[in-house]
């Protein structure tokens, strides 16, 4: 078997896998945001009393207000919040290793290789490559990311009860932050790469001048 045919065949796997785990996903996220609206009614929080700790008075004592105010919390409510931001705390593991694996991807299958020759095919132009790279690797890395984007932003947020966007405007806001995301890099990543050709030694130096001014 080519290395050609060998690279189509892992794209059509890890294209059927890929698709796999986001129809398990979106199915999984029903079931759970359908679970989770039920059990929203046991942690939401009572209306705001000021307890008598916390009332105005010659003796007023910020720690003593602060521990009046939390008593009023449900203990169903304080235990929805601690698992939230411990959560948040894995999520940054796995947004790093889930990173790691997409660069691994990339290279491995020569996906940024073919995404290079094809920006140099556009142009003579460097500045131009390195805009053409950028679009593809953004839109491509979108993608590859979107699962776990879309429990981050959609399906955890729901489960705790901290957003109630539709999936449809969601994704619109997604695909916004997507173009935005393309024009500023458009301009930026040709000037920092400029630089880095331009001065091999002191590029680090310039660019991250550059950053910060920008």
């Amino acid at each position: 078997m080519s290395s050609r045919s060998l690279g189509r065949l892992l794209f059509v796997s890890f294209l059927f896998r890929y698709s796999f785990v986001v129809a398990l996903l979106f199915l999984c996220s029903t079931v759970a945001l359908g679970q989770s609206q039920n059990s929203l009614s046991n942690s939401q929080m009572p209306s705001v009393i000021v307890p008598p700790g916390a009332q105005p008075s010659p003796d007023f004592n910020v720690d003593t207000a602060t521990e009046a105010y939390l008593a009023q919390i449900p203990p169903a409510a304080r235990a929805r919040s601690d698992a939230y931001f411990q959560g948040g705390y894995w999520l940054i593991l796995w947004d790093f290793v889930y990173g790691v694996m997409v660069a691994l991807l990339l290279l491995n299958l020569r996906w940024s290789a073919k995404m290079r020759d094809l920006s140099e095919r556009v142009t003579r132009f460097k500045p131009v490559h390195t805009i053409v790279y950028w679009v593809q690797y953004l839109v491509l890395t979108t993608i590859l990311t979107f699962p776990l984007a879309y429990y981050e932003g959609y399906v955890r947020e729901h489960k705790y009860g901290l957003a109630t966007q539709t999936f449809g405007p969601w994704l619109n806001d997604q695909f916004k932050s997507l173009l935005v995301s393309v024009v500023i890099g458009a301009v930026i990543t040709p000037i920092l790469f400029g630089i880095v050709r331009r001065l091999p030694k002191t590029w680090w130096v310039m660019g991250s001048g550059s950053v910060y001014s920008v």
